[in-house]
């Protein structure tokens, strides 16, 4: 298995190989305020090749569950590692370093795989209803459905805007007009998304 980061920035991609490289490369590109993708060869094949020398334009078509599959890869494993270096190296206390490595592989599986989530649509209130979403304003999530709310679409970002403890509605935009449902829909599901994927 191999992992890679690849840059955007400027128009110019880099990539960089091995799984540790990768995750100290990515917490750099993070504090630069770099854009960037993580790349799983096993979920979407060989990574594009760049030349530091002569960097090239490229366009990322893997689909947006590819994109979380691979980040959730590459962080996962990250910890894995960490988790076996503080026992056979540094001879940290096996069920301690183990509780805080299951606690940082959670967190990880969170923030990339989190599962769909049931809500209702309000077509007389333009919102959602989950009790206790946890969503802020300015998230992003996206919706499937048996038969989505009229002037909401599949695979697309919306914005949560007018957040409540159980209700929120959403935007076309970040901090935009929340959009007019024109109808409730059936069996409506919606998780949030998260960046760097877009």
């Amino acid at each position: 298995m191999k992992y890679y980061i690849i840059y955007k920035t400027s128009g110019e991609n880099i990539y960089i190989q091995e799984i540790e490289q990768t995750k100290a490369r990515a917490a750099a590109a993070e504090s630069a305020g770099l854009n960037y993708v993580h790349w799983d060869t096993d979920i979407a094949g060989e990574a594009p090749s760049f030349s530091l020398l002569s960097p090239s334009n490229w366009n990322d078509t893997r689909t947006y569950d590819e994109k979380r599959q691979s980040g959730y890869s590459m962080e996962s494993d990250s910890l894995l590692l960490e988790y076996r270096a503080r026992v056979l190296g540094d001879g940290d206390d096996d069920a301690t370093a183990k509780a805080d490595w299951v606690a940082a592989r959670d967190s990880v599986k969170d923030k990339y795989l989190k599962p769909w989530a049931d809500c209702v649509a309000s077509a007389d209130n333009d919102n959602f209803t989950d009790d206790s979403h946890g969503l802020q304003n300015d998230n992003r999530v996206e919706f499937s459905a048996d038969t989505l709310p009229g002037g909401i679409s599949a695979e697309t970002n919306y914005y949560v805007v007018n957040k409540a403890d159980n209700t929120f509605e959403v935007s076309a935009s970040s901090g935009g007009s929340a959009i007019d449902l024109t109808s409730v829909g059936s069996n409506v599901k919606y998780r949030k998304r998260y960046p760097p994927e877009e």
